[in-house]
């Protein structure tokens, strides 16, 4: 067994122990799906996925370890977290900062594919103590795991899918504040990755997500449906809209039109503001409506053509 070290480790990477204990009241036959519980809610049965259920009748799936990506604009390199978190670790990472980012609040696997996993994870704990560095994160683990061979070393397959394709359904980066504002709009219209009448959030196959992880980054949209359907259990399909959709931003001429000043405690600038922003009154004293500063929600100052 491991040797666990005295020093105490912060709540997200304690929990490995937690998962350690319970992976072994399991069958080596079982498979087992870890997830952050706050932001992350199921639509069907995840191990019930067509492509895993193909899988696990293949022999050596039970090496698998099943990780899941974050948005593809978002990779180890751009992502400040991320490369920050890596920093904690030996070695040269400048070949890998177009990696995709997998996140840590999902994995999948066998039984022992797991179990081995949770081990690496705690025994890099202990060896790196990057927690006492100012990096409490577990995700920098799990990522350095991945891109260092360690796993494949131990014998483990890697099975990384990308967003929209596999079990989980990572959408928070989506909706991002390093997303650019052209790539901006809602799950359904823009993204095409939600029914727009049951409201359920599809893979990018228009196949139901069995798990769909960092929701509350789409609250306004998803939040509504989500009391209707699992908590009140009163959700009509069609009897009233899913959210409340943002207007449409103005065309405007930069040559005839300029922002005037706009700052919250939130954002600085009519460029930082997104559609849903629309109702938001900048800081005292002015308190100025966006919609009465910014040219893209039909205010700002206006000028007659050159």
């Amino acid at each position: 067994r491991r040797a666990v070290s005295d020093d105490r480790r912060p709540l997200a990477l304690a929990r490995y122990e937690m998962y350690e204990t319970w992976l072994r009241e399991y069958l080596p036959t079982s498979y087992a799906l870890i997830l952050d519980t706050r932001d992350t809610f199921f639509q069907s049965d995840p191990f019930a996925f067509p492509e895993l259920a193909r899988r696990r009748a293949e022999a050596g799936h039970d090496r698998d370890l099943h990780v899941f990506e974050e948005h593809g604009h978002k990779t180890i390199g751009n992502c400040k977290y991320n490369r920050g978190w890596l920093r904690c670790f030996p070695g040269h990472w400048s070949s890998e900062m177009r990696a995709p980012v997998r996140c840590s609040g999902s994995t999948l696997g066998g039984r022992n594919a797991m179990l081995a996993y949770v081990d690496a994870l705690l025994a890099a704990s202990d060896r790196y103590m990057c927690h006492k560095r100012g990096i409490p994160s577990d995700q920098g683990y799990h990522n350095f795991l991945i891109l260092s061979g360690a796993h494949a070393a131990a014998g483990l397959n890697v099975v990384s899918h990308a967003r929209g394709e596999g079990v989980v359904h990572t959408i928070g980066a989506m909706n991002g504040g390093d997303m650019p504002m052209s790539a901006l709009g809602p799950l359904d219209e823009k993204w095409k990755v939600r029914h727009p009448v049951k409201g359920y959030v599809t893979n990018l196959d228009g196949a139901i997500s069995p798990v769909v992880h960092q929701w509350d980054r789409w609250s306004k949209e998803l939040g509504r449906w989500l009391k209707s359907a699992f908590v009140d259990d009163a959700f009509v399909p069609g009897r009233e809209p899913l959210y409340d959709r943002p207007p449409a931003l103005v065309a405007f001429n930069p040559a005839t039109c300029t922002d005037m000043p706009w700052k919250s405690k939130h954002r600085s600038g009519c460029a930082r503001l997104r559609p849903e922003h629309f109702k938001w009154t900048s800081s005292p004293p002015e308190s100025r409506p966006a919609t009465e500063a910014c040219c893209k929600f039909g205010g700002g100052i206006k000028r007659p053509p050159p």
